[in-house]
């Protein structure tokens, strides 16, 4: 598996890692791994992954660096 930090709307990858073992520990390693918070620069970001990242401690993770998070499960995403 891979994780990959990826900003659609400019087509620029940031980073991306080979997973090793549990996919949202290596999620959240990645969104931590990020040096600015993209919010400083007015680039809006959201995560998108599947039942692993939903987890609270990624979630916590992707509101510290400026982003966003939803699940179908929420109502509203």
């Amino acid at each position: 598996m891979l994780v990959s930090a990826y900003l659609g709307q400019l087509g620029l990858s940031l980073m991306q890692g080979k997973v090793h073992g549990d996919e949202a520990v290596a999620g959240r390693g990645l969104v931590m791994e990020l040096e600015a918070d993209l919010a400083e620069f007015g680039i809006p970001w959201v995560l998108t992954g599947d039942a692993a990242h939903t987890e609270t401690q990624t979630a916590a993770a992707v509101v510290e660096k400026g982003g966003t998070t939803c699940s179908r499960s929420v109502k509203g995403c």
